[in-house]
């Protein structure tokens, strides 16, 4: 699964995307380290559920910083 880690630390980086207001979790979604675990090897457990508004934000940041010129 791909996932990208989530900061308070709020410095106007253009790939840190604020986490809605309302959720259980605050601070930014840190696009440009966007990484893939094995969720089967690890403990984890979901804690809140983002809107598809911030998930589409998070993704269009991540393809943009792959974009290049020819």
């Amino acid at each position: 699964m791909k996932v990208v880690p989530i900061s308070r630390t709020e410095n106007d980086f253009p790939l840190h995307i604020p986490v809605p207001e309302g959720l259980k979790v605050h601070g930014v979604a840190e696009a440009q380290q966007e990484t893939t675990l094995d969720l089967a090897a690890r403990h984890w457990y979901k804690v809140d559920h983002a809107p598809a508004s911030f998930i589409k934000d998070v993704i269009n940041a991540i393809s943009d910083s792959y974009e290049f010129e020819e």
